[in-house]
């Protein structure tokens, strides 16, 4: 008789386990990436954006937990002063060898609400994500900051990244030390603008 009881209550546990927790979508036509680069010893750079293909969050007892998208590198694009042949160098193998690589993904392993700025008062709600961001089939973890609205309906991240740890080393400064002129910061950051629904 005791077996069952526990075994019931196992059961019960996971049963609500499976409650508190449900899958989001993420709204990819209200969702977007924007991205930006510079050089290192002159001013001037680039931005612009690439779309989201697909993704999904995970919210346990009402809160983000866990998640992950897809980018769709094929929608790269600048938005500074458009041009097709920035464009098509962006998605060369100089870069982000898109032919070979038509995807990029972020997995979103640890979620922590915090409050930064120390106080009870603010109406958005912080929270630091920990991740792993795939580019060029390479992996690599990545933290960063968000915040939510009250209504949990868009997030807002900002993530920077050494572009060299996935191999996008073009003009890079660790390879281009002797050579100032049209050396590119290894430094891309991106701001994740995501609606869900």
């Amino acid at each position: 008789m005791r077996k069952i009881i526990i075994a019931l209550l196992l059961i019960t546990g996971f049963v609500l386990h499976i409650k508190a927790q449900e899958k989001v979508k993420i709204d990819i036509e209200k969702s977007v990436i924007k991205w930006s680069g510079s050089y290192s010893f002159d001013f001037g750079g680039h931005e612009g954006t690439v779309k989201i293909k697909d993704g999904e969050l995970t919210k346990t007892n009402g809160r983000i937990s866990a998640g992950q998208f897809i980018i769709d590198m094929n929608t790269i694009v600048n938005t500074d002063d458009y041009s097709q042949d920035l464009i098509d160098h962006l998605k060369s193998d100089d870069f982000f060898d898109v032919k070979n690589h038509p995807t990029a993904k972020l997995v979103i392993n640890r979620v922590k609400y915090h409050d930064p700025n120390n106080t009870k008062f603010s109406k958005q709600i912080y929270i630091r994500i920990n991740g792993d961001l795939t580019i060029k089939g390479i992996r690599q973890p990545v933290m960063f900051e968000a915040e939510i609205d009250p209504g949990q309906t868009n997030i807002l991240a900002k993530l920077k990244i050494d572009r060299t740890l996935w191999n996008v080393s073009f003009k890079s400064k660790s390879i281009s030390a002797s050579i100032k002129d049209g050396i590119i910061s290894d430094a891309i950051e991106f701001r994740i603008s995501l609606r869900i629904n």
